[in-house]
């Protein structure tokens, strides 16, 4: 049995309003056996950007995330779970607040994981 590929998240954006009441999160799912997929959901809240949203359809995969204060409220980071029931597999790739805000975030790579 052939060894499961790295998944990517490509082009990682979080977009918000002024009032940081909606934002709006967008990327790729590129699983390194099709296409990437795009995926594009929307969190409310006050404030949004630290909003739980899910479970969220992007195409195959089943998208949710959560935000957390654990280590202090100036290092804020948001994990997400990118889940394909039909393969049963998971990644959960997680965002500081500074690479989120800095809107310069890199492709990260993430091992799939059996559910």
């Amino acid at each position: 049995m052939a060894a499961t590929p790295q998944w990517t998240i490509r082009d990682m954006k979080l977009y918000c309003n002024l009032k940081d009441t909606r934002c709006q999160w967008s990327f790729s799912i590129d699983n390194g056996s099709a296409p990437p997929q795009p995926c594009s959901y929307s969190a409310e809240g006050s404030p949004a950007c630290q909003a739980s949203t899910g479970p969220n359809s992007c195409g195959v995969f089943t998208v949710s995330s959560g935000w957390s204060d654990s280590f202090g409220s100036d290092s804020g980071f948001t994990t997400i779970s990118v889940v394909d029931e039909e393969q049963r597999l998971i990644i959960y790739p997680s965002y500081s607040d500074r690479e989120l805000e800095d809107g310069d975030v890199p492709d990260k790579q993430y091992t799939p994981q059996k559910i």
